[in-house]
């Protein structure tokens, strides 16, 4: 029987990839939407309200 969940490894090295192409295309409001993803805090550690304000 197949089992139909799993993927090659190239395809779970490429999913990112692709993901982060489709996000560009769609423009600078889906990149920011995504947020910690592809626009890192540059503070993490301060969880403090005028740090998250400021991000």
């Amino acid at each position: 029987m197949s089992d139909v969940t799993f993927t090659r490894p190239e395809y779970d090295a490429a999913k990112n990839r692709w993901r982060l192409v489709r996000d560009v295309c769609k423009g600078s409001e889906t990149i920011k939407a995504a947020g910690d993803r592809y626009l890192p805090r540059p503070n993490a550690a301060d969880t403090s309200e005028d740090n998250t304000e400021r991000y």
